[in-house]
C-alpha cells in the first residue's frame, strides 16, 4: 500500500516539477514596427474611427501590403484636411480593414 501512495505521489511530483519548468510562449515580434509611423498611434485620424484595427493589423504584416499602403494614405491625408481646415469638405469614407477607402453614397 504504502509503495502505490509513494509511486502516485512521485508521478504528482514529476506533473508540477514539469509544468513548473516548460517553457512560457514569447510573443511574436511585429512584422513591421515602423508603419506608417509619421501618423500618430493616438488620437485616431479625423473620420477613421477603425484606426487602431488597421493600424495593429499592418504592422502585425496582417494586411495586405496594399492596403495597408492606401490606409496610411489615407491617414495622412485626413489629418492634413483637418489641418488645413478642409475636413468637413472631404466626401464621407468607410474604410474597413484590409479595404481600400470607398466614399460613401450620399
Amino acid at each position: 500500500m504504502k509503495l502505490r501512495h509513494t509511486a502516485a505521489l512521485a508521478l504528482v511530483g514529476l506533473v508540477f516539477v514539469g509544468q513548473a519548468t516548460a517553457q512560457q510562449p514569447t510573443a511574436k515580434p511585429q512584422t513591421n514596427p515602423n508603419w506608417c509611423s509619421d501618423v500618430p498611434a493616438s488620437p485616431n485620424p479625423p473620420k477613421m474611427d477603425n484606426w487602431p484595427r488597421l493600424r495593429e493589423s499592418c504592422i502585425n504584416g496582417i494586411g495586405r501590403t496594399i492596403d495597408c499602403v492606401d490606409d496610411c494614405v489615407a491617414a495622412r491625408e485626413l489629418w492634413k484636411a483637418k489641418r488645413d481646415g478642409r475636413l468637413s469638405q472631404l466626401l464621407p469614407m468607410t474604410i474597413q480593414p484590409n479595404a481600400t477607402p470607398v466614399p460613401m453614397q450620399p
